[in-house]
């Protein structure tokens, strides 16, 4: 009998740590962000940097710290190594403390989510140089751009840069990622459109859901309104991504926008075998900080995690 009752609670405690197994991920992912600005620097990206007072401005020395000097002798320092967390921490030059950085917004929130969800770990640097390389790129699982401008990578880089996404590993843009590499035709073709201009200021839109399935959109209803940033685009062409969200053009002047009605927000691309996942939201403080967005970006690091999606958003 104690035999029959060790067994059983045998099997229980199996079946227990089963459905816990299956409640888990299936294995955490690990993503890298970008958040390099070389032309237009958004709120979001800023990292607040601040000198200890015992430090001279023309004497600082640290890997990824760098001062600039105004006209009239103010310094003004950067940092675009690693950011180490949510939190902000200290950069040293052996063991003294020279400076302390903030992380911008657009990396805590990631820090924050990867946290949350329990879904991956993240690495967040203003240095793609660094970081875009063949060696590196083996220890994650996908690339998040927030950026402008030309990157100062080598043609190596970006070939092996594309060969990792052709590869099956995923890639994911937010707002000023199509700001970036107008240069780099193989770019275009990856993100799938090149920014083209916006009307002034916030612009509060109603946006129409497409793809009421994909992981990144099912959370929005048929339709919602936000106010944000919002871009128009060149070189996209519908059919050749498969469009999640559009404007309602309904819902705003038309003197300010193009006549085509053709104005998507939130697309899905298939490049060789990696997944591409592109918003154009994210320029405005409060839309990081909205649930609905937030979650707009999970769905959207599944997508390209592999870990989720569905027939309709895949192009092949």
């Amino acid at each position: 009998m104690k035999r029959f009752v060790w067994l059983l609670a045998g099997a229980l405690a199996l079946g227990a740590a089963a459905a816990r197994a299956d409640d888990a991920p299936a294995g955490k992912k690990r993503l890298l962000v970008i958040t390099e600005s070389r032309g237009f620097v958004h709120g979001v990206v800023a990292r607040k940097v601040t000198l200890a007072p015992d430090v001279d401005p023309k004497q600082v020395s640290a890997k990824g710290l760098n001062v600039t000097f105004s006209k009239d002798g103010k310094p003004s320092p950067a940092y675009n190594g690693r950011a180490e967390g949510p939190a902000p921490f200290d950069v040293k030059d052996g063991d003294k403390v020279i400076a302390k950085v903030e992380p911008c917004l657009v990396e805590s929130t990631f820090f924050e989510l990867g946290k949350k969800t329990g879904l991956f770990d993240v690495v967040c640097s203003q240095d793609s140089r660094a970081e875009l390389t063949a060696e590196n790129l083996k220890n994650f699982d996908a690339v998040f751009f927030y950026t402008t401008g030309e990157l100062p990578l080598s043609d190596t880089q970006k070939a092996d840069l594309l060969a990792f996404f052709r590869g099956g590993k995923g890639f994911m843009g937010s707002h000023c990622a199509t700001d970036t590499f107008y240069k780099w035709k193989e770019y275009g073709e990856l993100i799938g459109a090149y920014f083209a201009g916006h009307p002034p200021g916030y612009q509060k839109i109603k946006v129409l859901v497409e793809d009421t399935n994909h992981p990144a959109t099912k959370h929005l209803g048929k339709e919602f309104d936000i106010e944000d940033e919002i871009y128009q685009f060149k070189d996209y062409s519908p059919d050749k991504v498969h469009v999640l969200l559009r404007i309602d053009m309904t819902s705003v002047p038309k003197n300010l926008w193009r006549k085509d009605n053709d104005n998507p927000i939130a697309w899905t691309n298939q490049y060789g075998k990696g997944k591409v996942f592109y918003t154009a939201l994210g320029h405005a403080d409060h839309v990081w900080r909205d649930p609905r967005f937030q979650q707009h970006v999970i769905g959207g690091l599944r997508y390209v995690f592999n870990m989720e999606g569905d027939g309709k958003s895949d192009n092949k």
